[in-house]
């Protein structure tokens, strides 16, 4: 229990370097650089399941980068907000296969518990600041 918070906590802290980054850049460049980031953010999966030799589960990591990217394609279209849902839905992404699903084999739990409150905040700043 205790590591799993300090997990969460190590994924708050992990978005200060990006959220500074960002912070005073033009809204157009950080709508760019969240969208870029969120596809890092799953295409860090890919990277576990190519170092575990899997290649189910590079074929489903592959899948969710395309569908993270075509959501962050789609907001510079509808909106930040979409971008912010995306955010939000990636936790859903390292719960439900990395977490509770078969791909806890992948993916270490550290890295998929660090990971939901890193795109929790993220999503929930985006969505602060797009009411501004």
């Amino acid at each position: 229990m205790i590591y799993t918070l300090l997990y969460l906590l190590l994924g708050i802290v992990g978005t200060i370097p990006l959220l500074i980054y960002a912070h005073n850049k033009p809204t157009h460049t950080k709508h760019i650089i969240y969208g870029q980031a969120l596809i890092i953010a799953a295409m860090v999966y890919v990277s576990f399941a190519v170092y575990a030799g899997n290649l189910f589960w590079l074929a489903i990591e592959t899948a969710g980068v395309l569908v993270y990217a075509t959501l962050y394609f789609a907001s510079k279209r509808w909106g930040l907000y979409l971008l912010a849902i995306a955010w939000l839905l990636h936790p859903a992404w390292d719960a439900g296969l990395h977490l509770l699903g078969a791909g806890a084999d992948v993916a270490p739990y550290w890295y998929a518990v660090a990971c939901m409150s890193f795109d929790v905040v993220i999503g929930v700043y985006l969505l602060i600041w797009g009411k501004q």
